[in-house]
């Protein structure tokens, strides 16, 4: 038969350790897919043919998709080769067809663990609008090798849950999520880009529990939408009102992946996607009194210097130029970003080791 677009393909080998199997062909296809190459063999090694921690839970996103077997983060980093991968997937298949389908535990699906080498406090990342747990592997670098580092991811990404309705909901959930691995504070929390707003929430919520934070990181944040100015605010309501009904439609998401750039075109990611704008723009945050570092374009510190930041972050707010736009920031080549990030980390050590 005549494969669909969105199946996995065949990859050809480049040596003599061809796969054994579909399964390992499916793998050996995606793997080149996610790593850029022609063809990937059956003992490539994911980190050794240019893979990073992003692209390593993208990989996880599609192998789940495609193959219908949830592979943990952990499990990918242990081992990371396409035999091994094909491995593991048999497994979960077997175990499904025994026992019927297997659903992994929300700790895993919400939580993942980047890194857990270390024994020092793990940092809780929060993810951008994306919703998909992500960490720049110079960002991880610029943490140390033994800084434990966890993600959350939000609801609907690699299940069938509803996603969040409300940024306040989002953020209980991720605090419970996080005390399951950390049951009292003080904790490290961070977010990129739109999950500022999930972690001023976080801290909001932490605080009135009792517990108590270092200082917070925010990664070229995404302005609170009521700091937009009335008619821009209300402009993207509207749009993003139409949207819940438009993106049933094919066309309508073709259109919304090309103004978004390069994001996952599958209707559950978009829908993800606009699950969380439309909590974003519901959302009014309360003022923060907490550390803050801002790691950000300028651009983005803009809107601190002109005070639209003022009446969410009220506290000591220290603001670190890393680059002229958002996508500066994230570059896997800016060196300035990796020395504010290292900084904000000794600072925040040293907090931790005055507190703990």
């Amino acid at each position: 038969r005549r494969a669909r677009a969105d199946e996995p393909q065949a990859a050809p080998v480049i040596s003599g350790d061809a796969p054994l199997d579909s399964v390992e062909r499916d793998v050996a296809a995606i793997y080149a897919r996610r790593l850029g190459r022609p063809a990937v063999d059956r003992t490539g090694h994911f980190f050794e043919l240019g893979g990073n921690s992003l692209s390593l839970i993208e990989l996880q996103l599609e192998l789940e998709s495609a193959l219908g077997a949830h592979i943990a983060i952990r499990d990918l980093l242990y081992n990371p080769t396409v035999a091994g991968v094909a491995a593991m997937v048999r497994g979960r298949s077997e175990l499904s067809e025994q026992r019927g389908v297997v659903h992994p535990p929300a700790s895993e699906r919400r939580l993942v663990p980047i890194r857990t080498a270390g024994g020092t406090r793990a940092l809780f990342l929060v993810h951008a609008a994306s919703g998909r747990a992500t960490s720049n592997q110079r960002f991880l670098d610029a943490l140390g090798s033994e800084q434990p580092v966890y993600g959350f991811q939000a609801r609907g990404l690699v299940d069938h849950d509803t996603p969040h309705a409300s940024i306040a909901d989002m953020a209980a959930e991720y605090i419970a999520l996080m005390r399951g691995v950390q049951p009292e504070g003080p904790y490290w929390l961070g977010a990129t880009c739109a999950g500022g707003l999930i972690a001023v929430e976080m801290a909001h919520q932490l605080e009135a529990a009792g517990q108590t934070l270092g200082p917070l990181l925010l990664i070229d944040p995404w302005l609170p939408p009521r700091e937009q100015g009335a008619i821009r605010f209300h402009a993207k309501r509207a749009f993003l009102a139409a949207a819940t009904v438009l993106i049933r439609d094919q066309r309508f998401r073709r259109l919304l992946v090309h103004y978004l750039g390069g994001v996952d075109s599958s209707e559950q990611s978009l829908r993800v996607w606009l699950c969380f704008r439309i909590a974003a723009y519901r959302q009014q945050p309360s003022p923060y009194a907490g550390s803050v570092h801002v790691v950000g374009s300028r651009r983005g510190l803009d809107f601190f210097h002109s005070g639209r930041w003022a009446r969410h972050l009220t506290g000591r707010v220290q603001l670190l130029e890393a680059g002229p736009g958002h996508r500066d920031v994230f570059d896997a080549s800016n060196e300035q970003s990796v020395l504010f990030l290292r900084q904000y980390v000794a600072v925040s050590q040293a907090w931790f080791a005055e507190n703990a």
